[in-house]
This record gives C-alpha cells, structure tokens and sequence, in this order.
C-alpha cells in the first residue's frame, strides 16, 4: 500500500475514537428525547385546541424535520469534525 493510504485509514480511524463515539450517542439521546417532548406537547396541544390540529400537526412535523438535520449538523460538525 501508499504512504497516502495508510494516512487516510488513520485519519479515518481518528475520527471514530471511543469518546466521540460516546459523545455522539449522548448527543443522539438528547436530540431525540427533546423530540420526543416535542411530540407529547404537540399531541397535548391538539387536545387541547381539536379545532387547530392540523396546523399543530404540521407545525410538529416540520419542526421534527429541521430538529434532525440540526442534530445531524451538529453530530457532525461538532464531534466527528470532518478534515
């Protein structure tokens, strides 16, 4: 093999070490039980207001949405920080 290679599988082998594999499980956990709290209150405020559900329906998911790439943004960006 090339010199190059050997740099790339370690550059590769850097970026997975065992504390950024935990950071980016506890981050995961965190983006998705704030989902989570998202969802309930979402799911509480369409009992509360039947006549608006759709609208919180959709305003939930939209914000799911947005609230994933964030979290796969910042998994990225902040832990495994890419060369």
């Amino acid at each position: 093999m090339e010199p190059d290679t050997f740099n790339q599988i370690a550059a590769i082998g850097e970026l997975f070490d065992v504390t950024k594999l935990v950071l980016i499980i506890l981050l995961l956990l965190l983006f998705w039980g704030a989902h989570r709290l998202l969802r309930r209150s979402a799911e509480w405020l369409m009992k509360q207001v039947p006549s608006k559900r759709f609208i919180i329906l959709q305003a939930a998911t939209l914000f799911s949405f947005v609230w994933y790439v964030l979290a796969f943004y910042f998994v990225v960006t902040l832990v495994i920080r890419p060369p």
